[in-house]
């Protein structure tokens, strides 16, 4: 009981009796998630850690769309039944009304995308799709990361196998690289993610068009999206990651992709339902953006996403990447806001994702710290960025200076109702079931 007492006052709930499952709190609490000891993270206060606080944060918002869509005053793992017995009745709802009006959802999604990325079409294509489930599979994603061996670190990372008895420095450096390169591959998703999670609820910005379509709309994707980003929270961790273990193949709500080969790039998004599909696009056109997030070799990238990329992982990106998202916004200058300059964001996110690490962390750290010179050097960045664009226009810049191509296009380098079964498979891969106390 006092070890409990413990987590809850580390964890900032204020007067709401609302609770995360009590697993998810301890692991913020004893530091087992991917960002714990993250470089880009400060120091947090006397009673909760930086990532605690990110957590509370978080959870508050998550509450908050409860009570606004639902009317709960507080919500807790024991009311999951009672919240999947609503999803139920909302996905019947909206699958017949989606059904009938696929084409034009999927219009108001790729417009709503545009309009708040600031994104034209010879910057990006987008194929966007509404499917049922049957059709959102998580095949090829890994469910669980896995850290590659010493051995493949010090090849990838700058020490051949027979030099590392001889110079033990230089051993800890290509670990330490290596550690780095994960950390910043770790806050780049969670960044990702936070950016695409937004878009859960973008549909409040096409509310006289969704209502034109069905009055029910608005309310119903409200009640969906408020209770699936709940689930991440009270659905024990334990259940959700030996559902995600299970690798491919799995039901999910939505997937995207992006092919850079094509002109302007392609991607890619499938999803059952209209929230979802915005979020699989915002998702899919910031993966393209920050793919040259990693600056060194492919082989080096590919070491360092076989232990970030991964279902078990993405699921603590989408608790605080909301969060750390909103932070990285609200140092932005008001400037990038104006509907006409909107489309700058897009350049800040790509320039400070291709900072180094040891850089790319120090900034981090200022702008979570809410520091001014955090703001300063992301000021400095637009200002840079502005300049070159100008320069650009007149002939004068290099088109790889922010890895886009003549177009303003990012050029990342090579490197109908669902059945009981289909939606059943969807819950077990939140590791929930039907019948779940």
């Amino acid at each position: 009981m006092a070890r409990k007492k413990i987590y809850e006052d580390a964890m900032d709930y204020g007067d709401n009796p609302s609770r995360m499952a009590s697993d998810i709190e301890r692991k913020f609490a004893s530091k087992q998630t991917p960002f714990s000891d993250s470089p880009g993270f400060p120091s947090g206060t006397e009673q909760s850690s930086f990532e605690e606080l990110l957590a509370s944060e978080r959870f508050k918002e998550v509450v908050e769309k409860i009570q606004r869509y639902l009317g709960m005053p507080s919500v807790g793992p024991g009311d999951l039944q009672s919240l999947m017995s609503t999803v139920y009745s909302a996905v019947n709802t909206l699958s017949r009304i989606e059904t009938a009006n696929k084409a034009e959802l999927e219009r108001l999604a790729e417009k709503v995308v545009r309009e708040e990325l600031g994104v034209t079409e010879d910057q990006v294509q987008y194929d966007a799709k509404l499917v049922s489930f049957g059709q959102v599979s998580n095949e090829g994603i890994q469910g669980v990361g896995q850290k590659p061996d010493e051995e493949e670190i010090q090849q990838q990372f700058g020490v051949k196998p027979e030099q590392a008895e001889q110079d033990i420095e230089d051993l800890m450096s290509a670990f330490e690289k290596y550690d780095a390169e994960v950390a910043k591959r770790h806050y780049i998703n969670a960044l990702i993610q936070g950016a695409s999670k937004k878009g859960h609820y973008m549909f409040e910005l096409l509310s006289p068009e969704l209502n034109n379509i069905d009055p029910q709309l608005t309310n119903l994707y409200g009640v969906l999206m408020s209770i699936l980003d709940a689930t991440y929270w009270l659905i024990p961790d334990q259940m959700m990651q030996a559902a995600s273990a299970g690798g491919g193949g799995g039901a999910m709500a939505g997937t995207e992709e992006y092919d850079p080969e094509t002109t302007p790039p392609t991607v890619k998004a499938r999803a059952a339902f209209f929230p979802v599909l915005i979020h699989e696009m915002i998702k899919g056109t910031y993966e393209l953006m920050g793919s040259r997030g990693f600056t060194g070799s492919a082989e080096q990238a590919e070491l360092v996403m076989s232990e970030t990329d991964s279902l078990v992982n993405e699921a603590w990106q989408i608790r605080i990447g909301p969060v750390l998202w909103q932070r990285l916004k609200s140092s932005f200058p008001m400037e990038v806001f104006e509907d006409n300059a909107r489309w700058i964001q897009n350049y800040i996110f790509n320039r400070f994702v291709q900072l180094e690490a040891d850089e790319f962390f120090r900034v981090a750290k200022l702008i979570n710290s809410k520091d001014p010179v955090g703001k300063q050097i992301i000021e400095r960045m637009v200002k840079e960025i502005k300049e070159y664009l100008y320069n650009k226009e007149q002939g004068d810049e290099d088109d790889d200076d922010y890895g886009y191509d003549d177009d303003d296009s990012p050029t990342p380098p090579d490197s109908d109702l669902p059945s009981d079964d289909e939606f059943d498979d969807f819950l077990k891969s939140l590791g929930i079931s039907r019948s779940e106390d």
